[in-house]
């Protein structure tokens, strides 16, 4: 990977995490239960299971969906990377949706802007 390349994920991926660490923590301080932990579980292996598949098998699912030799290196770069990113996403979205139906939809607003 590029120096740039390396740069610009660093730039962009530690703040995502820390962002999902926030929802990650809000969420469990407002109340884990059963449900919001078998909703994790499933959420973490759903994101667990995608996201090695994209990382494992980037060529063959770009050949899948269609990318052609003129568009082949560009879609494997794109998909390897974003599904280095499944899980912390993954996550994320779910969290937000628990802040939200928990009753607490501003505090997901007043974060994500």
């Amino acid at each position: 990977m590029s120096e740039s390349k390396a740069k610009n994920v660093a730039k962009y991926v530690i703040p995502t995490i820390l962002s999902n660490v926030c929802f990650f923590l809000f969420t469990v301080v407002d109340g884990a239960n059963k449900v919001f932990r078998h909703g994790m579980i499933v959420l973490g292996a759903a994101s667990i299971i995608l996201s090695a598949i994209g990382v494992f098998f980037t060529g063959p699912v770009c050949r899948l969906l269609g990318a052609g030799d003129t568009f082949y290196e560009m879609s494997w770069d794109y998909l390897y990377w974003y599904s280095l990113f499944i899980i912390p996403s993954g996550l994320s979205m779910g969290l937000q949706h628990y802040c939200r139906n928990d009753g607490a939809p501003g505090l997901v607003a007043a974060l994500r802007s």
